[in-house]
């Protein structure tokens, strides 16, 4: 018993000490680490839109197994497009924001008409915050999500091709060149892909990016 009690003081002392000494520790923390970070750029909820030109690649045919091969495919090859995607989320800090995007089909290319929508979970980072000057304004942003689309005859209106539920990666270089207030504008160059069994397609877009930050 008493050998017992002489190895539990023990551990209680040793115990007590590697306390005192952890919190010794962080009373020597460097003076910026006892302060917040304050956001100088990008704080707080964050919405806009990205406005740009795409370049797409596209392959599709029919959801029906049978028609799964070259004789009823649908191909567009290097059409350019408009692109329209809002986005709204919240910017952590200048060096992070979440946002989630809204991402409609809109191409019209020939007799083919593509239409459907695609959601996607945006994250952004800007790396060189901390250099300064304009280096605090390039970012980049990776998306992932999901959408449908299906292609019609512009002619006569008859389904020619479904991508079915197809996933999307993409991503995008950042610019903030510009301030106004709350507001940041800038150029952005983006490239995604999207894919299902019966689909596939490549975009590469060259636009404008505006964006509010409601933080202070």
């Amino acid at each position: 018993m008493k050998g017992a009690f002489f190895a539990g003081s023990i551990a209680s002392m040793l115990l007590v000490s590697s306390l005192a000494s952890a919190q010794s520790k962080g009373d020597d923390m460097p003076d910026f680490m006892h302060h917040p970070v304050v956001a100088e750029r990008r704080h707080g909820f964050t919405f806009g839109v990205v406005t740009a030109a795409s370049l797409l690649w596209t392959t599709a045919t029919p959801t029906d197994y049978a028609k799964r091969n070259s004789a009823y495919e649908v191909r567009l090859s290097g059409a350019v497009v408009p692109y329209v995607s809002p986005f709204f989320g919240v910017a952590f800090a200048d060096e992070l924001s979440f946002t989630l995007s809204f991402q409609p089909s809109l191409a019209r290319h020939g007799d083919v008409k593509i239409s459907g929508n695609c959601f996607a979970f945006r994250v952004e980072a800007w790396p060189l915050v901390s250099l300064g000057k304009a280096y605090r304004d390039f970012g980049i942003a990776g998306r992932f999500g999901f959408g449908t689309a299906s292609f019609t005859s512009r002619a006569t209106d008859d389904s020619i091709a479904n991508a079915g539920n197809y996933s999307m990666v993409g991503v995008d270089l950042l610019w903030d060149a510009a301030r106004l207030g709350s507001f940041g504008f800038g150029p952005t160059l983006g490239v995604s892909y999207r894919f299902s069994a019966t689909y596939s397609q490549t975009d590469v877009i060259l636009g404008l990016r505006s964006a509010f930050y409601g933080g202070p």
